[in-house]
């Protein structure tokens, strides 16, 4: 058996050579081996590896969810639900036109201070009800008649703003 990155083998028998992948949910405590048993029909074989040397490699994973969040927010401000908003924040940014710098730059802290916090705290509350057992998913509050029938009056309110 020869090791490869993280939870590859490569195994040769009689000439013939396999190579294995195991995706893990979680890799055991380190100092405790990972044990693979392999049977087939009347041979078998078993392997452990430290996992020490099982170090998962998820940089690329995550540079393609960041810039899948990317996308997607982009793509989500040009959604109809979203151009009233944007278009408040533009009238509050051209009142501010006459300010100083230092002021436009604390606004801008400020609002972007404000949205980082909100979604913040929107996360902890998600994985809070998601960890006391709640079934979370994306959308699902929409499946409840009183979500898009309350959402109708706020944003009644910003759309007659604008007006």
């Amino acid at each position: 058996m020869e090791f490869r990155r993280h939870r590859k083998w490569k195994l040769q028998d009689a000439g013939k050579t396999a190579r294995l992948t195991v995706r893990l949910a979680a890799l055991p405590p380190v100092g405790r081996p990972l044990t693979l048993t392999l049977i087939d029909e009347n041979r078998a074989t078993e392997f452990k590896v430290p996992t020490g040397k099982a170090i998962p490699d998820h940089s690329s994973l995550f540079f393609a969810a960041l810039l899948s969040a990317l996308l997607g927010g982009l793509i989500l401000n040009l959604m109809p639900c979203v151009l009233p908003v944007l278009s408040i924040k533009l009238f509050a940014f051209t009142r501010q036109a006459g300010g100083g710098l230092r002021e436009v730059r604390l606004g801008s802290a400020a609002t972007a201070s404000g949205i980082t916090f909100s979604f913040m705290l929107l996360a902890v509350s998600l994985v809070g009800l998601k960890w006391s057992g709640a079934t979370l998913g994306w959308g699902i509050q929409f499946q409840q008649p009183l979500v898009p029938g309350g959402n109708g009056g706020p944003d009644g309110l910003v759309r007659g703003e604008l007006l």
